[in-house]
């Protein structure tokens, strides 16, 4: 597997856990992405890029009370799965 497919596996395992509300210490247990910044740079970023994924507090991103959710489009895309 090269390092392309552990993100999109990664991601994968994010999308699927956003289904209900989590927030970032989730999603690095899930995801066993110990550096915040890595998990948000290379994972959550991208999906909320892509309005898959979408902020809880969108107008204060670093918010500690932070948390991420699947938007629609995400859930359409995991029906697709």
């Amino acid at each position: 597997m090269n390092h392309d497919d552990g993100k999109v596996e990664q991601a994968f395992k994010v999308m699927l856990v956003c289904m209900e509300e989590r927030d970032i210490q989730y999603l690095q247990t899930v995801t066993q992405i110990v550096n915040r910044t890595r998990l948000r740079t290379n994972i959550i970023h991208p999906l909320l890029k892509a309005d898959v994924l979408e902020m809880t507090i969108p107008d204060k991103p670093t918010s500690s009370k932070q948390k991420y959710k699947l938007t629609t489009k995400g859930v359409d895309l995991l029906k697709t799965k």
